[in-house]
């Protein structure tokens, strides 16, 4: 079991996610229980396995989970294209760009 804080300053995501496996279904199971499976995730931040033929291939988290993920993405992204930046200020004019691409501008 991990525990996940997310870093934020909204304060409705400053709480703590305990995350673990909190129930396993299968596929067909999901189907018929969606509705449900969805409250348990957003009103009890439970994180839901579904399997197909015992292989785990989705899950159902609370979507601030999700949203922490993206904001962390984005900025590993910012940080990535700020360290090529400044490793190499050389730019490529649009038009160039747009011409390599196959594109018109």
């Amino acid at each position: 079991m991990s525990v996940f804080f997310p870093q934020t300053l909204d304060s409705r995501l400053c709480k703590v996610y305990v995350l673990y496996m909190a129930e396993t279904v299968t596929l067909t199971d999901a189907r018929t229980r969606l509705g449900n499976l969805v409250a348990k995730s957003h009103h009890g931040g439970e994180i839901i396995t579904i399997t197909q033929h015992g292989t785990p291939v989705a899950a159902i988290v609370p979507y601030e989970v999700l949203e922490y993920f993206r904001r962390r993405e984005d900025e590993a992204d910012v940080a990535l294209a700020e360290r090529i930046l400044a490793e190499d200020d050389r730019t490529v004019p649009h038009d160039e760009v747009a011409k390599l691409l196959g594109e018109e501008s």
